[in-house]
């Protein structure tokens, strides 16, 4: 496993290691973080279509995915 060593001030410091869980590294608190944000973005998406009439070759030509 290769490892990275990253300089960081004191309090920067003490406000990541006041999130970290009882005996969770700083890399599984990272990772937890990229986890837990990259759900919220996706979560934030569900049901946003739900009442509406938009169709599906609509939305490919809004997100520029349609050929």
């Amino acid at each position: 496993m290769a490892l990275k060593t990253l300089t960081i001030t004191k309090e920067a410091y003490n406000e990541i290691n006041s999130l970290k869980k009882n005996n969770e590294s700083f890399s599984e608190l990272f990772k937890r973080i990229k986890k837990e944000r990259r759900a919220n973005n996706i979560d934030r998406f569900f049901g946003i279509l739900k009442n509406s009439s938009v169709s599906i070759t609509e939305m490919k030509i809004f997100l520029g995915l349609h050929h």
